[in-house]
């Protein structure tokens, strides 16, 4: 099956696992593109893949997990304040990545942990559309990052999680 129909039809704890292990994989793009991210910002990353592969692998939704989610919505905005004109309305006091392109993959990686962990958060519509959205910045991190390994270990889940539970597999 297809990767976006299991992501949308397929079991809920295997889409979220399969969530937090391209999330785990894009983590390191997060160092390279905000190496002077403050170490609450680099954990909020670390966090929210380490709750969401404990919670799909327990199949409980795990304690802290809105505090995680909430966590990488504020870490995302930051990442991207430095691409507004004069660093926007409310300016950004600390250390930014260290361009545009940066800024985005900053964004990508937050966003595919922070959404693979709002996907946890039940087996409804809403966790669907998280996971879509994980996978969809997963997938652009892993292709921003210009990393090889971390391009093909992505592709590697991708392939994987697509053959679960079919024939021959």
């Amino acid at each position: 099956m297809d990767v976006r129909e299991k992501l949308k039809h397929g079991d809920h704890w295997e889409r979220s696992l399969f969530l937090a292990r391209c999330a785990q994989a894009v983590s390191p793009l997060f160092d390279k593109a905000w190496p002077d991210a403050l170490p609450e910002r680099k954990a909020a990353v670390k966090r929210a893949v380490e709750l969401t592969l404990a919670g799909a692998r327990s199949k409980q939704i795990p304690d802290g997990l809105d505090a995680v989610c909430l966590e990488c919505r504020i870490v995302a905005g930051k990442a991207l304040r430095p691409l507004y004109p004069d660093n926007g309305p409310f300016p950004l006091k600390e250390p930014g990545p260290k361009d545009d392109e940066s800024c985005r993959l900053a964004h990508c990686v937050i966003n595919a942990a922070g959404n693979a962990a709002d996907s946890l958060g039940g087996n409804s519509e809403l966790a669907r559309i998280f996971a879509l959205h994980a996978y969809g910045f997963a997938v652009d991190a892993a292709q921003r990052g210009l990393n090889e390994e971390v391009f093909k270990e992505v592709r590697a889940l991708i392939i994987e999680f697509e053959a679960e539970g079919e024939p021959g597999a």
